[in-house]
């Protein structure tokens, strides 16, 4: 900044994002959910677990990770919740990264899905059958994760990945 600030001011004053779809991409299929996952799993989780056990800190971490997506807190909130029950689960935190990849992935699809699309007004059937088969699919999600959240859910006692993979080279 100091040998250039003209450059860093029209670096900063532009959205290098919104309209390049492969920059796009790099953002929200790879980046966000690498270092998010870092963050609010491999990190937040980890030390909320420390200090208050499993449950707590589950449920501060997916909180925080909710609070940071504001366009749909309550979806973040229960995303963060299975993230973490399947980072215990899997012991790795490169699953819940996929995940949140793959998550990001159809996000992706549906912006340059709505972004390509001519449609200026949508008919009521269309609507009736989005809202029909949109329900149907969250009635089915919802029964699978909360048969899967339900298997996953962690035991007391049981410690998060770091600690496990600790204790394994310690040996």
């Amino acid at each position: 900044a100091q040998l250039n600030s003209e450059f860093v001011n029209d670096l900063l004053s532009e959205n290098p994002f919104s309209e390049d779809s492969v920059s796009l991409f790099m953002l929200l299929v790879i980046l966000a959910p690498l270092l998010e996952e870092i963050v609010f799993r491999g990190l937040l989780f980890s030390r909320v677990y420390t200090k208050w056990g499993m449950t707590t800190g589950i449920i501060v971490s997916s909180l925080a990770f909710g609070l940071l997506h504001p366009i749909n807190p309550i979806g973040a909130l229960i995303f963060g919740i299975i993230a973490c029950v399947v980072y215990v689960h899997t012991r790795t935190l490169w699953t819940s990264i996929s995940i949140h990849s793959f998550n990001n992935l159809i996000v992706w699809g549906l912006m340059l899905a709505e972004r390509n699309s001519d449609m200026t007004q949508v008919s009521s059937e269309f609507l009736g059958e989005y809202l029909y088969q949109g329900s149907i699919a969250m009635l089915i999600g919802g029964l699978i994760i909360s048969i899967l959240l339900k298997k996953w859910w962690p035991i007391k006692g049981s410690y998060i990945p770091y600690q496990t993979n600790r204790m394994s080279t310690d040996v």
